[in-house]
């Protein structure tokens, strides 16, 4: 290994970051794999998936797993100051507040009291989590939870003070806003002897024909998924990679819109939908088996297309509701295939069931900015789980949209404390075949070309790309 040339060279394709805070950008998957360089929480996932302790050294559960201790290693901020048991709890309750800017503040509901706290109903002294010095932090949950350990490595529960001091391998040497970001090794990381890449310098570069000439010309180490793009008729031009991702793609389907709060609409909508011809023809991807991306799927389901049923379906909702079906507004960012496929369903609806619809093209932050507020009708756009397993793709679903999900959360809370998870699981998914919240497309394949030098880079449950600890031969 030659430590001058531990220097990793990537470019972001969709943009400049909305944020350096892991609780206001996590979900932009890009800045997934950013946060894990610059922080870290409790735990962390390994390269070989498994849940490995990081900022915790210890930990004690309870008998019945509703209770964690955790006991702290001695790490230092970036600054100097140590990390304590303090700053954790600081940051949870910032981040559960009722007027947080945290974008996934549901994570933190499996901790006591914490639903009630960022309802309203109860105060921010009843949270169920606290420093009992400032090397010990305890943790009561609603319920036992398997997962929690898997839970807590993602980076939405890192301590964080502001975000010029770190706690991960590396820190932030510059940020030129709208042109690129350098960070450096961390001096005073715990782990640092395992820590290799001296720099890592990344670029803003959102034309992609102009990331792929970089990737050939060798002045970028990585272009594709999840950071980059690569395009159709550029993937045998490289050494590209592929394997089937944990990427789900769904139409997110904004159920204030008083005209699609009819589940016979949202069916018809789907019915119409020729999933295999958008995989093959249009997104590369798979045609999906679930609402969950394969991997995680505990029963294959039925996504049929059906113009017959479609139309029937339709007819059935505009009765129902009374009305002349009103244009509906679907919102996309801008990447190629993104492109393509809402001109797909623009037509497809429009020709099948004879309605209007406008389409709404953004950049990726400003997309995901105004899907967050509502703004659209609907909206397509690739979601991953942010830790392993199923839980926090159903609980996004349950978070982030309001319909009839009485059946949905009971299933969900059911499969989440329950030993036979499988058979919850299943019923939940039903129950989301019958609502139809979300439309399913499909599940994404990853395509990636990496510099044959660079290795220990390995992909996490969130599909992001961990470079933490990667190194140049």
């Amino acid at each position: 290994m030659d430590n001058k040339k531990q220097s990793l060279r990537l470019v972001f394709q969709e943009g400049d970051l909305p944020s350096l805070h892991p609780q206001q950008n996590i979900t932009h998957i890009r800045c997934v794999g950013l946060n894990k360089l610059l922080f870290e929480s409790l735990t962390r996932i390994d390269e070989n998936q498994k849940t490995v302790l990081a900022g915790a050294s210890s930990f004690d559960a309870s008998e019945d797993m509703s209770k964690y201790t955790f006991t702290l290693k001695d790490t230092n901020w970036s600054d100097g100051n140590p990390i304590t048991a303090y700053d954790y709890v600081d940051a949870w309750k910032n981040a559960i507040l009722p007027n947080s800017d945290c974008l996934r503040a549901d994570l933190f509901d499996i901790i006591e009291n914490v639903k009630e706290i960022r309802s309203g109903q109860k105060n921010i002294d009843d949270f169920g989590a606290k420093a009992i010095d400032n090397k010990t932090l305890q943790v009561k949950l609603t319920h036992p939870y398997p997962e929690f350990l898997e839970l807590m490595a993602s980076t939405i529960f890192a301590p964080v003070k502001k975000i010029t001091i770190f706690n991960g391998p590396f820190v932030l040497d510059e940020w030129n806003r709208g042109k690129n970001l350098i960070l450096k090794k961390n001096p005073g990381y715990w782990d640092r002897k395992k820590i290799h890449l001296n720099t890592i310098e990344i670029d803003f570069v959102k034309d992609i024909p102009t990331g792929f000439s970089l990737f050939k010309d060798q002045k970028i180490d990585w272009i594709g998924t999840p950071i980059s793009f690569i395009l159709p008729e550029d993937v045998n031009k490289t050494d590209s990679k592929q394997k089937l991702s944990d990427f789900i793609l769904w139409a997110h389907i904004n159920m204030d819109h008083p005209h699609l709060q009819s589940k016979n609409i949202r069916k018809a909508l789907s019915y119409v939908i020729d999933r295999k011809y958008i995989n093959d023809a249009i997104l590369f991807g798979s045609d999906p088996i679930s609402f969950l991306p394969t991997s995680m799927a505990p029963s294959k389901q039925d996504f049929e297309y059906s113009l017959e049923k479609a139309k029937l379906h339709f007819e059935a909702g505009v009765h129902e509701l009374q009305i002349d079906f009103p244009e509906i507004s679907l919102g996309y960012f801008n990447r190629p295939e993104m492109i393509a496929l809402a001109k797909y369903l623009k037509n497809t609806w429009e020709s099948n069931l004879n309605i209007s619809v406008k389409l709404i093209e953004k950049d990726w932050n400003d997309f995901r900015e105004a899907q967050e507020r509502g703004d659209f009708d609907i909206a397509v756009c690739y979601e991953s789980a942010l830790f392993p397993g199923p839980f926090d793709l159903l609980q996004l679903i349950e978070e982030k949209h309001n319909w009839d999900k009485g059946t949905y959360q009971k299933a969900l809370q059911a499969a989440k404390s329950s030993a036979n998870k499988t058979a919850f699981l299943i019923e939940a998914l039903e129950a989301l075949s019958e609502e139809m919240p979300v439309i399913t497309l499909s599940n994404q394949n990853e395509i990636f070309s990496v510099n044959p030098n660079l290795q220990g880079y390995y992909f996490d449950s969130a599909n992001s790309v961990d470079f933490t600890r990667s190194y140049f031969i």
